[in-house]
């Protein structure tokens, strides 16, 4: 299930769950559980339909992500966060809550995810060298992942964390129409 954006409560959700695993020296477990959860959550159209359906409440969403979380054996910190939420009605950020989990196991790790999109796409040769270059302004080990989009028209758009780099022909047209415009 994809995320595209993660709402400041699911991060909130996150940084709870991670927090209390780093104190208890249960990183992995909480790791695996997700991991686990995730595929349960790609596997299962019926599972992505409670967590996003409106017709299914607060307390059948409850007992249910229990039941699941519990069948599996996972930790109790992975099994609280995820009745704690769907008590709240939250149950709808539990795939953002996911994602942003994993850009924690990321970061714990020293690990940065770059997205560039680009009009075309990069060859291994590319790919290589911008990662270089990445891990470089980073300090970090940078994983890419590539999209390509040709309504850019040239050059690349990078996104690493919250900083975003456009260097698309695209984007610089529309700049140079701003300024013309002002």
């Amino acid at each position: 299930m994809s995320v595209k954006c993660i709402s400041t409560a699911a991060k909130r959700y996150t940084k709870a769950a991670f927090d209390l695993a780093v104190d208890s020296g249960s990183i992995q477990t909480l790791y695996d559980d997700a991991q686990a959860f995730s595929a349960m959550l790609n596997a299962s159209d019926e599972l992505q339909v409670m967590l996003t359906s409106p017709r299914i409440g607060r307390d059948e969403a409850q007992v249910t992500l229990t039941a699941i979380a519990k069948k599996a054996k996972f930790s109790e910190i992975f099994q609280n966060t995820l009745a704690l939420m769907a008590a709240k009605g939250r149950k709808d950020m539990v795939p953002g809550f996911l994602a942003a989990l994993e850009g924690l196991f990321a970061a714990h790790a020293g690990q940065v995810t770059a997205e560039i999109t680009s009009a075309q796409a990069l060859t291994a040769k590319q790919s290589d060298a911008l990662m270089a270059t990445l891990q470089k302004m980073a300090g970090q080990t940078v994983t890419i992942e590539e999209h390509v989009d040709d309504t850019i028209l040239g050059g690349l758009v990078v996104r690493v964390g919250s900083t975003l780099i456009d260097d698309s022909v695209s984007g610089k047209l529309n700049r140079l129409r701003r300024k013309l415009v002002a």
